[in-house]
């Protein structure tokens, strides 16, 4: 049991210690930590990973903002990573959404 609870906290560690370091973290990261994190966790076979899974999601749901992922598919690290067209289509229309909210039509186009 210790060894699948070190299996679910190491990851889940790694994580809060990036997040938390004024270093290595910028909002261009964010969305490819928690992705790793959910890779991470999902790997682990055990009856209760479903639930960490979720809770890791609804998490990333509350933290989640469009410009995140803006600068994610910005960021020349991640170029290929964010090159996945559902990914891409899919934030694409969010920003435009946030920018529309935000700034009104006529401002986002600009």
């Amino acid at each position: 049991m210790a060894d699948l609870i070190t299996k679910f906290l190491e990851p889940m560690v790694a994580a809060l210690k990036l997040f938390e370091s004024d270093l290595s973290t910028t909002i261009s990261t964010v969305y490819s930590h928690f992705k790793k994190l959910m890779n991470k966790v999902s790997e682990i076979s055990c009856n209760f990973s479903d639930n960490v899974q979720q809770l890791i999601q609804k998490r990333w749901e509350y933290s989640y903002h469009p410009v995140m992922m803006v600068a994610y598919m910005l960021d020349p690290r991640f170029l290929e990573e964010s090159e996945d067209v559902d990914i891409e289509a899919v934030r694409y229309t969010e920003f435009t959404e946030f920018t529309n909210k935000r700034f009104g039509r006529e401002e986002s186009i600009k």
